[in-house]
C-alpha cells in the first residue's frame, strides 16, 4: 500500500513538471526562429534570400516538430496523470473506507468500553457499598470486642489492683512491724553492748559479762560483741573460755588484726609463746601498722629472751603510738624481765605521769614495785605493788606481783593471801604456778 502511494505521487509530480516546463519550451523555439531570421540577414554571401527562406523554413519545421512532440508528450502525460489520478482517486476511497469501518469499529469499541465501564462503575458502587457495610460491621463488631474486653480487663483489672494494694498493704505493714521490731532489736542491743563496755570500764566484769550475753542473744554475729565477752570473761579468770570466745569473734571477722592481737596475747599470758607469735605474725600481714600487735610481739619475743628483737619490736610499736600507755608499759614489762631495771624504771616514772587508764595503771605501778624490789628498794617497791592493787583490785597480775613481793620479803600470810586472790581472779593463768612457786622462790614475775 505505501509503495503504490509513492508511485502515483511521483507520477502527479512529473505531469505537474511537465505542465511548467510548456512555456520556458515555447520560449526557447521562438527564440531559435528570430536568431535564424537573423543569421539569413547577416548572411552577405551566396543566395541570402534562400538561405534565409530556408532556415526559416527550417524553423518553421523545427518549431512544427516541436509543438507536435510537446503535444504528444503533454498527452501522455495527461493520460498517465488522468490514470494516476484515477488509481490514487480509488486508492483514497479505498483508504476512507477503510478508515470509516476503522472509525465504525471504533465507536462501537467505545461503546463497549462505555458498557464496561457503566458496568464497572455499577460494580465498583456496589463493591464500595458492600465494603462499607463489611467495614461498619467490623468496627461494631471490634467497637464491641473492645468493650467487653474493656469490661472484663477492667474487672480482672480491678480485682488484680485490689489484690495488689492489699497485699502491698499487707507487706508494708509487715515490712514495717519487722523494721520496728529490727530496730527495737537494734537498740535493744545497742542498750546491752554499751551496759557491756562500762561495766567492764567500771571494773564490773560481772555485769560487763552479762550485759554482752544479752547482746549476743539478740544478734549472736556481733564480732566484737564476741571479742568484749572474751575480754570480760579473761577479767574474771577465765582465760581457756574467753580464748574459745576470741576464736569465735575470729571466725565472724577473719580479717580483724585487733582480734587476732587479742588472741595472741591470750596465748601470752597462758605461756603458749609461740604459738601467740604465729598468730601476732598474722595481724601483721593483715595490719602493718597496729601497734598493739608490735608490742604485744615484742614481749612473746622478751619471754622467749631474744632480746634484740624484743626491743625492736617495741621500737616499732613506739614509732606507731607513742602516747599509748599500754604500748609504754609493755616495753617497760620486757625491760624488767631482761633485768635492764635502770632504763624499765626511767620509762615507768615517765609513763605514770600521765593519765592513764585502771588497768594500765595498775600495771605500770605493779611492775614499778617489782623494780624497786630487784634493785633493793623494798620498801618502796612494797608501797607501790600494793598500790597497784588499790587502783585496780580485780586485775589478777597485780595480786601475782603483790604475792612475789611478800615472797621476796619473807611474809607468808600476806603471801597466800595476794596469791589466793590472784589464783581467785585468773585460776587458768596462776593456778598451776601457785602449786609450783609457793615453796621455793619468790613466784614469777606477771606483767
Amino acid at each position: 500500500m505505501p509503495r503504490r502511494a509513492v508511485l502515483i505521487a511521483l507520477l502527479a509530480l512529473f505531469s505537474v513538471g511537465l505542465f511548467s516546463a510548456y512555456p520556458a519550451f515555447s520560449q526557447t523555439a521562438k527564440e531559435t526562429a528570430v536568431l535564424g531570421e537573423m543569421r539569413l540577414l547577416h548572411e552577405q554571401t551566396r543566395s541570402a534570400a534562400e538561405k534565409a527562406t530556408s532556415e526559416a523554413q527550417w524553423a518553421k519545421t523545427f518549431n512544427t516538430t516541436a509543438l507536435t512532440v510537446t503535444g504528444i508528450v503533454l498527452g501522455i502525460v495527461a493520460i498517465f496523470g488522468i490514470a494516476f489520478t484515477i488509481v490514487f482517486t480509488r486508492r483514497i476511497r479505498d483508504l476512507t473506507d477503510e478508515a470509516k469501518e476503522f472509525r465504525d469499529l471504533a465507536e462501537k469499541s467505545m461503546e463497549k468500553t462505555e458498557s464496561y465501564m457503566e458496568r464497572a462503575a455499577k460494580v465498583t458502587d456496589e463493591l464500595e457499598k458492600r465494603r462499607e457495610d463489611i467495614e461498619r460491621s467490623i468496627n461494631a463488631q471490634v467497637a464491641q470486642a473492645i468493650e467487653t474486653i474493656k469490661a472484663e480487663v477492667g474487672k480482672a483489672v480491678k480485682e488484680e489492683v485490689a489484690s495488689a494494694i492489699e497485699d502491698l498493704d499487707r507487706r508494708e505493714k509487715e515490712a514495717v512491724a519487722a523494721i520496728d521490731k529490727e530496730k527495737d532489736r537494734a537498740t535493744e542491743f545497742h542498750n546491752f553492748f554499751m551496759e557491756g563496755m562500762e561495766e567492764y570500764r567500771n571494773g564490773n566484769y560481772e555485769a560487763s559479762l552479762k550485759a554482752y550475753n544479752k547482746a549476743l542473744e539478740i544478734d549472736d554475729q556481733h564480732a566484737i560483741a564476741w571479742s568484749n565477752k572474751g575480754l570480760a570473761l579473761w577479767r574474771l579468770g577465765k582465760q581457756k573460755e574467753a580464748l574459745k570466745v576470741f576464736q569465735k569473734s575470729l571466725e565472724l571477722n577473719p580479717s580483724n588484726s585487733t582480734t587476732l592481737t587479742i588472741i595472741g596475747g591470750a596465748l601470752c599470758r597462758l605461756g603458749r609463746f609461740h604459738e601467740a607469735l604465729e598468730v601476732l605474725e598474722e595481724a601483721h600481714k593483715l595490719n602493718p601498722d597496729y601497734a598493739m600487735a608490735w608490742s604485744w610481739k615484742g614481749y612473746v619475743l622478751g619471754k622467749l629472751e631474744l632480746e634484740e628483737d624484743a626491743i625492736s619490736a617495741h621500737e616499732k610499736a613506739i614509732s606507731l603510738a607513742p602516747l599509748d600507755g599500754r604500748v609504754l608499759t609493755q616495753k617497760a614489762i620486757t625491760l624488767t624481765d631482761l633485768n635492764r631495771h635502770g632504763e624499765a624504771l626511767v620509762l615507768l616514772e615517765e609513763i605514770l605521769k600521765d593519765d592513764l587508764e585502771k588497768e594500765v595503771e595498775s600495771a605500770a605501778w605493779s611492775t614499778k614495785g617489782l623494780v624497786l624490789l630487784e634493785i633493793g628498794d623494798q620498801e618502796e617497791g612494797l608501797k607501790d605493788l600494793k598500790k597497784a592493787v588499790e587502783i585496780d583490785p580485780n586485775r589478777a597480775g597485780s595480786w601475782y606481783n603483790l604475792a612475789c613481793g611478800h615472797s621476796k620479803l619473807d611474809q607468808k600470810d600476806e603471801m597466800m593471801n595476794a596469791i589466793k586472790r590472784a589464783v581467785l581472779l585468773g585460776p587458768d593463768e596462776f593456778k598451776e604456778k601457785a602449786k609450783t612457786d609457793l615453796a621455793f622462790e619468790p613466784l614469777p614475775r606477771r606483767p
